[in-house]
């Protein structure tokens, strides 16, 4: 039978390289395998492929480095591709947004462009907008299935839905509400009343959130069911 795995230990740092389509790096994972490196050791080697790329354990490398420790690793000739690098580490749980931002590295238009606008909305709106609810609203279609559509590299980008959505949150921004206006439960109604309405209607938009207090329910239903009610209304 074919070696598809060969083992190997060593101090030299340099020799070992990061994918740009990998998660991004988290201090706060890293700093967490550095308690327990230091409690109990080290329990799985870092994979690397045949061309030294960190495959799985780039927090645990950086953390074995922080503390001037050898590396363990184990040297897969199974990976072919970087896509082959989400599917090695089942173990740890990709989000959406590390899917999005690990498709676009790997030439997915639609989530390239997706995250510069949920960039740009994020700074507009002093982080109340965040990420994963602008890759929502951006989603072609329904905002429900986005981790699975990243996942299987379905997810579309749709700027005309979106943007009116966010202009119709831009002009009642100042409104007095009982829950983030930028929040999820808030621009998922205002994106399914888009959808089932084929467009929204500004000056109705205007007059719900001026001349009601918006209220923030538990369950998504209820804050669809209360605003659609509103909406209707005028």
């Amino acid at each position: 039978m074919k070696t598809t795995f060969s083992l190997g230990e060593t101090k030299q740092y340099e020799k070992f390289r990061f994918l740009e389509s990998n998660r991004a790096i988290s201090v706060k994972k890293v700093n967490k395998f550095i308690s327990s490196i230091k409690r109990q050791g080290l329990q799985i080697p870092i994979v690397i492929n045949e061309d030294k790329f960190i495959v799985d354990g780039q927090h645990r490398f950086l953390a074995l480095k922080k503390l001037n420790m050898n590396i363990p690793y184990i040297v897969s000739k199974a990976w072919k591709s970087e896509e082959d690098t989400i599917t090695m580490q089942e173990g740890s749980k990709w989000t959406a947004l590390d899917y999005c931002k690990s498709k676009a590295v790997l030439g997915n238009k639609d989530c390239e462009r997706a995250l510069e606008i949920a960039e740009l909305w994020r700074f507009d709106t002093k982080k109340k907008l965040t990420v994963i609810t602008c890759l929502e609203l951006l989603k072609d279609g329904s905002h429900t299935g986005l981790l699975v559509s990243l996942k299987n590299n379905s997810y579309r980008f749709n700027l005309k839905v979106a943007k009116k959505v966010y202009e119709c949150l831009d002009l009642v921004k100042d409104c007095p509400v009982g829950t983030n206006l930028y929040g999820q439960k808030i621009v998922r109604t205002l994106k399914t009343l888009y959808l089932k309405n084929n467009g929204l209607d500004e000056k109705k938009i205007v007059k719900v959130f001026s001349k009601n207090y918006i209220k923030g329910f538990a369950s998504e239903k209820d804050q669809y069911d209360y605003i659609k009610d509103l909406y209707n209304k005028y």
